[in-house]
């Protein structure tokens, strides 16, 4: 590893001299290097599934169940401030509970996840003697005044999945000048067991479902090399 971090290192120093030097189009070009480096030295792994994180975007999550070839552009530099901060918060948790907090939850393996194919984690879950007790959702970057409608799926597929009594989605900015915590309400259960249950048919069907279609989640999306394709046929694939 030692040789890798030595890269790594190297790397992240080339990007500080250009923007030093004001080359932002250079530094972004040594970024786009050093970001995928990072992203193939950690030990992530997808697994195919239905991602709850990806339901902003059905098709998305079609593509994720479909086991279609992710091709992962250069991480935004935001999304790597809002991973540093969702570790960080982690650890401190951690520290404070010890086993009363688990972090990096998977849902895989939860008799919902088998049952409807549910693949990823879900940030964190507190426990009282053993038992879940509340499960939470970290979001970085705005801090809305009512959750959106996408974290709410989010949130109710993680319910489902780990039953916890009560879910919190925590919104918090950047800098951590802004916070805010919403509960997730039960009665937005059936609409996200009925959205579920939808997506599963058009992946049943290979009707391919609307694409989410915002610049900032299709400009970082790995499936953006496919889905922006004209003539794209969803039972080809």
């Amino acid at each position: 590893m030692g040789k890798d971090s030595d890269q790594l290192a190297s790397l992240f120093r080339d990007v500080v001299e250009q923007l030093s030097a004001g080359n932002r189009i250079a530094a972004e070009a040594y970024w786009n290097v050093f970001g995928q480096e990072v992203f193939k030295s950690s030990n992530y792994k997808f697994r195919p599934g239905i991602h709850p994180h990806e339901f902003s975007c059905l098709r998305a999550c079609y593509y994720s169940a479909k086991s279609i070839e992710r091709r992962p552009p250069s991480p935004d530099p935001r999304m790597l401030v809002g991973r540093a901060l969702h570790n960080e918060i982690n650890f401190i948790m951690k520290s404070a509970l010890g086993d009363s907090y688990i972090h990096d939850v998977p849902v895989d393996d939860t008799e919902f996840g088998r049952e409807y194919g549910i693949a990823g984690e879900a940030d964190g879950l507190f426990l009282h003697e053993g038992k879940p007790v509340l499960g939470l959702e970290i979001k970085t970057g705005t801090v809305p005044t009512s959750p959106f409608q996408a974290h709410i799926y989010q949130l109710g597929l993680y319910q489902l999945c780990l039953k916890p009594p009560f879910f919190a989605l925590w919104y918090i900015s950047r800098d951590g000048d802004k916070s805010k915590v919403f509960f997730f309400q039960q009665e937005h259960l059936s609409a996200v067991k009925s959205g579920l249950f939808d997506l599963l048919a058009m992946i049943d069907s290979g009707e391919l479902p609307p694409a989410e279609g915002s610049w900032f989640t299709c400009r970082y999306c790995p499936y953006s090399y496919l889905c922006l394709k004209e003539g794209m046929d969803a039972k080809d694939r």
